[in-house]
């Protein structure tokens, strides 16, 4: 009976040292691009609700003969009732009014990564944000400081005209 001498296989330490290094580059390569598209994606989103308030204000101002008092669009108005429903005790202007009459869609409006306004002629309180040249805002998306983000002073208007303009340093186009 003869006894070989078995051999293990595997890895070197060397090659699996390779291996991770080749990782880490993939990753530190990958993960800032993955970051900004993840960004990019929010942006677009923000500016597509703004633009969608924008249009909601429109609507209501062409039911109702004004826009809304200039507020937050926020969870609350979820649960709101619309103004002229019996028993409804809202203000008939109250910004939550476009959603709770079905204006603009219920969301949770909270949980984004952006804070949105609309109203008559809104603060949109976005740094160096005008609405000259476009008419009077009645909507804005301001990118919510604190979060995840590579700039907490992106932000969009929306003129009384339709048009979006952004705000900020590095802001993407709004989608046309």
């Amino acid at each position: 009976m003869t006894h070989g001498k078995r051999t293990e296989r595997g890895f070197t330490l060397i090659e699996l040292m390779v291996v991770v290094l080749i990782v880490g580059i993939l990753a530190a390569l990958s993960i800032p691009q993955y970051s900004k598209t993840v960004e990019t994606a929010k942006a677009d989103d923000a500016a597509a609700t703004v633009k969608s308030l924008a249009s909601a204000g429109r609507m209501f101002k062409l039911d109702h003969g004004n826009y809304v008092t200039d507020g937050v669009i926020d969870d609350t108005c979820n649960t709101k009732c619309c103004f002229g429903d019996t028993s409804c005790t809202q203000t008939e202007f109250d910004v939550c009014q476009l959603v709770a009459c079905n204006y603009l869609g219920s969301a949770k409006y909270s949980t984004q990564a952006y804070a949105f306004r609309a109203g008559r002629t809104v603060n949109c309180l976005i740094s160096g944000a005008t609405c000259s040249g476009i008419g009077d805002c009645i909507a804005c998306g301001a990118r919510v400081t604190g979060g995840p983000s590579l700039s907490a002073d992106w932000g969009y208007v929306a003129g009384k005209d339709g048009s979006i303009t952004k705000y900020g340093t590095g802001t993407p186009n709004p989608p046309s």
